[in-house]
């Protein structure tokens, strides 16, 4: 089996990844949801590239196989939309950005901790 490392790197330029992101919320065991049901967030991403796609049981999963990817150790991370996720090293330190496939808004990133706590502010409970 090949290991996640391999699976991105192996397809992309050295310092570079890029990825669509896919987040949904679904019910069951997790955090309420604005109606008083459980709900968590599910996720995938899918290689720019080669197409092949990777699911991801919740955020922190998600977290930590990005982090895994870039090597990159950030603090601890406590509907549906979709982003196309750019992942690049830039003098040592990773870059992100995240563009909506539907409003084409695109954002940068300076960090993967920028990365994370933009996501986590989007998705607590604005959606």
């Amino acid at each position: 089996m090949v290991d996640d490392r391999v699976w991105i790197m192996a397809k992309g330029q050295p310092g570079y990844l890029s990825y669509l992101l896919r987040l949904w919320r679904v019910s069951g065991a997790g955090n309420l949801d604005g109606m008083g049901r459980k709900a968590i967030w599910r996720a995938s991403l899918e290689s720019t590239r080669a197409g092949e796609r990777k699911g991801f049981a919740g955020l922190d999963e998600l977290f930590d196989f990005l982090q895994e990817q870039t090597g990159e150790r950030v603090k601890e991370q406590p509907g549906y939309v979709s982003y196309l996720l750019c992942l690049w090293r830039e003098g040592g330190t990773w870059r992100a950005s995240l563009e909506s496939t539907y409003t084409g808004e695109l954002s940068v990133f300076a960090s993967l901790d920028e990365l994370f706590d933009n996501l986590r502010a989007l998705f607590s409970g604005s959606l």
